[in-house]
């Protein structure tokens, strides 16, 4: 029976270690379960190898009762001798099976610990760069909720400014139309203005041309008047009259071309040629009060005869 029970344990002892481990979790499971069994085995052989010397020690009084049997205590005591020696060796096999697989368990174990202190490691650096995430994403949260107000407030002032560039079209529309009501105002009162001067300028070539031909005619005639000369003073008065119309009539810058054009900004009347050296020499203000004008105050003077 003990034959066989060792038997049984070397076989289970060989079938385990016949089968190799997946991983390190299954080796240690079945270094454990084959630990196991080897102090099941090594128990129930410590149990037989008492229950026979039990047995020996019984036999062994019945047979020191008995002289007869003195032969045979001898020879059960050489039986029992090898069998001792043999379970001792076989106790010495399993202790250094056993010690085998503590070692192969310790291993395990010390690996364990390196591969478990490795991901403790990992871990917290995992946990490290959460939380560095975190602050991340909070400072992030802060840029955008910074970003969300600046917006808001631009929204706001963009809502002011169109709301004040509209005000201000408004009142640049309505100081247009204003500006536009006054200008045809002004141009309607300057067009009555120069007209008036069209008037008075053709009165005064029509006086001067009657006044011309009146003279021509009182030198022709050279005839004293009954009156002992009122006649002569009447000519040279209209003779005068005649120079200064004349003057009026003529360009007062240049002296020389008659007055065709007119500033509607302060009324003065000058030639065509001298508006235009003006405006050329970029001076645009008036030759007799030196106010400025621009081109659109320069208008043409018609006589109608």
């Amino acid at each position: 029976d003990d034959d066989d029970d060792d038997d049984a344990a070397n076989a289970a002892g060989d079938q385990q270690q016949q089968q190799p481990p997946t991983d390190a979790s299954n080796k240690a499971t079945a270094e454990a379960s084959r630990l196991r069994l080897l102090t099941a085995t090594l128990a129930e052989e410590v149990d037989a190898s008492s229950a026979l010397v039990d047995r020996l020690r019984a036999q062994n009084a019945r047979l020191l009762t008995s002289a007869a049997g003195q032969a045979e205590v001898v020879a059960a005591l050489r039986t029992s001798e090898r069998d001792r020696k043999r379970h001792a060796q076989l106790l010495e096999e399993r202790v250094g099976q056993f010690d085998f697989v503590t070692d192969e368990l310790k291993k395990l174990v010390a690996d364990k610990e390196t591969r478990s202190k490795a991901l403790e490691a990992r871990l917290q650096k995992a946990e490290a760069e959460t939380r560095d995430a975190h602050v991340t994403v909070r400072g992030l949260a802060g840029e955008r909720d910074g970003l969300e107000s600046e917006r808001d407030a631009a929204r706001h002032d963009a809502a002011v400014a169109k709301t004040a560039l509209e005000t201000a079209a408004g009142d640049f529309a309505a100081t247009l139309r204003d500006a536009e009501t006054r200008i045809a105002d002004r141009e309607h009162v300057n067009e009555k203005r120069v007209e008036k001067l069209r008037k008075d300028l053709a009165r005064a070539h029509k006086e001067n041309a009657a006044l011309a031909a009146a003279a021509s005619s009182s030198s022709a005639q050279n005839v004293p008047s009954p009156a002992g000369g009122g006649g002569g003073d009447q000519v040279q008065a209209a003779m005068g009259l005649v120079r200064d119309l004349r003057a009026k009539l003529r360009c007062h810058v240049c002296a020389d071309r008659q007055k065709t054009t007119v500033l509607t900004r302060c009324f003065h009347v000058f030639c065509r040629e001298c508006i235009d050296a003006t405006i050329a020499n970029r001076s645009r203000k008036c030759p007799a009060c030196s106010k400025p004008f621009g081109a659109s105050d320069v208008h043409d003077l018609f006589l109608v005869s």
